[in-house]
């Protein structure tokens, strides 16, 4: 059978505008068609989950660094993109803008690249394909969100790799040196790119028209790398980002249903590519039926007969062999914890796509060349055009909802109104606007979707909290904590609120095991002095208010607390330079004055603690300690 990719066109070719046949020509319109359908990027700001992997990540935002990265678990598993949120940090801060172009940057070189790649694997159209991919609205995700540059940073070294491995010249040690470290940046930006070593042999059987061992052999020290990245993962995923529990316990009969599904999810959003969610519904775990179990079979007899040559064609085979391969991670055979949401997302196909993709353009490349009238040949040519804008036209209004953390739920909630993580997130934002009653009906809808997530009782706290329902706060945590035991912002919470309804001796446990959870942290830490100076027991604070200014020493309160609580202890002399920070952090804040007046009245210095006191008395007239302590010192 003559492949539809491979054979040569046995018709007139389509002809193309003049402007067409430069060389940079169609590099240059890919380029610019990208970058006008990302065009509401460009005012987007961070969403879900910027926060932990950039803006509060101490990693990026100190006090940790490059060498936490590199050594400790901080990293995730995707250190080198935190390498590179790290140096951006260091050069604009935390403006979203540049963070959104560096992430579009990416994914045009990774276009580009594809391009490379399709003609030297001889697929038809390559231009078009690699478009098609580009343009395509499940890749918006990848693109809009600031996250997801572990999506475009890990692609653009992906197809580098290929394209590196895949060149006609012949293979040196500067050329295998530098496949090698591209594969390792990209397995280094995000470990669903493990299948790469088996993605570059099957670019070689393609190549060659047959199995080699010899290449498979070269290939043994990134499989090395692949095998410890993808272990360290799995440890990752259910160890540290939790992906424990009745929501992963799965039989291996379901977890083949689950990814069957997923499979055919999957292709069909290529297809058909609405409506698109940010989370889609996770449905109701898919039981074996034999209709699945026929399909696995399938797959497997399809393999055996494709290898004894009598199988489906080479550019079939070969598609949906790269498309199973890169999906393979987040199929539901390993726990993830995002499939505590959904089983399925648009950015988890961000590299798998290209196959399908590939395939449906070179498919049809070979048969519009088959067609023997030129006008015909045309107007289909047009028609492919036409696709083209169609897609790039819904890339560009998806990737309008990434432009805001509201705008983005509030979709969510629209196409998907059972999601659960949807709900209590609207509801945040509702409390952060004040609006308290508004966010704890989103957040019991949350409850009332999922009663075994966490979030949502931790968020209805939140929100009680805000409108002074402490003890009703107090409840919706502790039912967090039955849920989630180990998260130190309950913790840290139901201490806060503990300590509103006059418990303060509770507060101290709570805010004691959010450090054990997440030690060093400077609110916590705070707090915990206050606490235990509530308790009576102000000596025991005194180690963690000077942590709590080593990690914030700007901050108001540490300093103003950690000097009254040594005022307390009559340590006067060490109160002062506490009360002078908090003083030049809040110059007009008359406690601060006062306080430090009252420490140098004790110590004699009656000039500068008239002054403070005076300085209290006129920011704070009504408060007679002020003026009584003034009084004294003049006697």
């Amino acid at each position: 059978m003559r492949s539809m990719i491979e054979a040569a066109a046995t018709r007139t070719p389509p002809t193309f505008p003049a402007w067409w046949q430069s060389r940079s020509a169609p590099y240059a319109a890919l380029v610019l068609l990208i970058v006008l359908t990302y065009i509401p990027v460009w005012h987007a700001g961070f969403i879900w989950d910027d926060d932990t992997h950039l803006t509060a990540n101490p990693c990026i935002i100190g006090p940790l660094g490059l060498k936490e990265i590199w050594t400790s678990s901080a990293a995730n598993y995707f250190p080198l993109v935190l390498t590179t949120f790290w140096f951006e940090h260091a050069l604009w801060g935390l403006a979203p803008l540049p963070y959104h172009v560096v992430n579009v940057v990416f994914h045009v070189g990774t276009a580009l690249l594809l391009i490379s790649v399709f003609r030297r694997l001889r697929v038809r159209a390559p231009w078009f394909g690699a478009a098609l991919w580009a343009l395509h609205p499940v890749q918006a995700e990848s693109v809009a969100w600031v996250s997801e540059l572990t999506n475009a940073q890990s692609g653009f070294f992906f197809v580098l790799t290929v394209a590196l491995y895949v060149s006609e010249r012949p293979m040196s040690r500067l050329r295998l040196f530098a496949i090698a470290a591209c594969a390792a940046a990209a397995l280094l930006s995000k470990p669903s790119t493990v299948a790469l070593p088996v993605v570059l042999l099957l670019c070689r059987s393609w190549k060659d028209g047959t199995w080699s061992w010899r290449h498979g052999i070269r290939m043994v020290p990134l499989f090395a790398l692949s095998a410890a990245i993808a272990s360290w993962t799995i440890w990752e995923q259910r160890y540290h980002s939790l992906a424990l529990g009745p929501e992963w316990q799965f039989s291996a009969t379901t977890r083949v249903a689950i990814a069957g599904r997923d499979v055919w999810f999957y292709l069909g959003k290529l297809l058909s590519p609405f409506p698109l969610a940010f989370v889609y519904p996770r449905w109701t775990v898919p039981q074996p039926t034999p209709a699945v179990l026929l399909t696995v079979l399938a797959a497997i007899g399809w393999t055996v007969l494709w290898l004894r040559r009598n199988g489906p064609p080479r550019p079939v085979f070969f598609a949906a062999t790269y498309f199973i391969l890169l999906l393979f991670p987040v199929l539901g055979f390993f726990d993830v914890f995002y499939f505590r949401y959904s089983f399925v997302a648009d950015h988890f196909q961000y590299l798998a796509s290209i196959g399908p993709l590939a395939l449906f353009s070179a498919t049809g490349a070979t048969l519009i060349a088959k067609i023997q009238k030129a006008h015909v040949r045309q107007g289909l040519l047009g028609a492919c055009f036409v696709v083209l804008f169609v897609i790039a036209g819904a890339s560009f209004s998806h990737a309008r909802i990434f432009t805001s953390s509201n705008t983005l739920w509030r979709e969510t909630l629209a196409v998907n109104p059972n999601s659960w993580i949807a709900e209590t997130i609207v509801g945040n934002s509702d409390a952060r606007a004040g609006k308290n009653s508004d966010a704890i009906l989103h957040h019991r809808h949350a409850i009332a979707l999922d009663p075994l997530a966490s979030e949502p009782h931790y968020n209805l706290g939140v929100a009680f909290a805000g409108l002074d329902r402490y003890e009703d706060a107090i409840r919706e945590y502790e039912r967090a904590l039955v849920l989630k035991p180990r998260d130190p912002d309950t913790e840290h919470n139901l201490g806060v609120a503990l300590v509103a309804v006059n418990r303060p001796a509770e507060a101290v446990e709570h805010y004691q095991r959010a450090l054990q959870l997440r030690p060093n942290f400077a609110p916590t830490e705070l707090l915990l002095g206050l606490a235990l100076t509530i308790s009576s027991r102000a000596a025991e604070a005194l180690p963690h208010y000077a942590t709590a200014v080593r990690l914030q020493p700007a901050d108001f309160r540490a300093q103003y607390s950690f000097g009254r609580t040594l005022e307390i202890l009559g340590r006067w002399e060490d109160a002062i330079p506490h009360f002078r920070a908090a003083i030049k952090v809040s110059p007009n804040d008359a406690g601060a004055h006062g306080h430090l007046g009252l420490v140098l009245a004790q110590l004699r210095d009656n000039e500068n603690a008239m002054a403070e006191l005076e300085r209290a008395a006129e920011l704070e007239p009504r408060n007679p300690t002020w003026h009584d302590a003034a009084a004294k010192l003049t006697r």
